[in-house]
């Protein structure tokens, strides 16, 4: 386990083997992941209730086959926080 998931696993919630951040949390981890030069893979957003997590993928991105992104950190924040307000909850993929 990194240093960054450390930090972040105190922060979150651990469901079904997903680190669930709030908005706040998962562009704080973002900007960690620029700080060290981690590369950002992907954002899975979830609605999270008491007893399931279910994936929404329309407000969800992948990375991997994104040539048009060149500054993958900066994407990831901007998307994270036009997200923000709908409630929900998500998984920050890094290369960890």
């Amino acid at each position: 386990m990194t240093d960054i998931e450390q930090e972040f696993r105190a922060k979150g919630e651990q469901r079904g083997g997903v680190l669930l951040l709030t908005p706040a949390d998962a562009v704080a981890m973002i900007r960690r992941c620029r700080e060290e030069n981690i590369r950002v893979l992907g954002l899975d957003a979830f609605i999270v209730n008491e007893k399931t997590i279910q994936p929404v993928m329309a407000e969800s991105i992948d990375y991997g086959d994104r040539d048009d992104v060149d500054d993958r950190w900066s994407h990831a924040e901007a998307f994270v926080k036009a997200r923000d307000g709908k409630g929900l909850s998500f998984e920050v993929v890094a290369d960890l």
